[in-house]
């Protein structure tokens, strides 16, 4: 289990993309990690791929993560992390 989550991850993971939205606009550091050195653009990727993932949050994570990505969030960081993640469908 994941411990030291930001208010964005937690937005995230709960699929608040409003407020996640908000928090990104206000300035939150999209390069803040978790104990396991997952951002949130990780966390909302590896969710969106996750089996259990509604379609409501795959079609609003799309925004999330163009809004990530427009403000800066770093892509490369998060590739090692996905070779490991558990819940993710994706295989690098």
């Amino acid at each position: 289990m994941a411990g030291n989550l930001s208010l964005l991850h937690h937005a995230i993971k709960r699929g608040y993309f409003v407020i996640a939205r908000h928090l990104i606009e206000q300035g939150a550091d999209l390069e803040k990690t978790n104990n396991l050195n997952q951002s949130a653009l990780f966390h909302v990727i590896s969710k969106r791929y996750a089996a259990d993932c509604s379609d409501e949050y795959r079609t609003n994570s799309l925004n999330l993560i163009s809004l990530c990505l427009t403000r800066g969030a770093k892509v490369n960081n998060i590739s090692a992390n996905l070779i490991q993640h558990p819940n993710s469908s994706w295989t690098i």
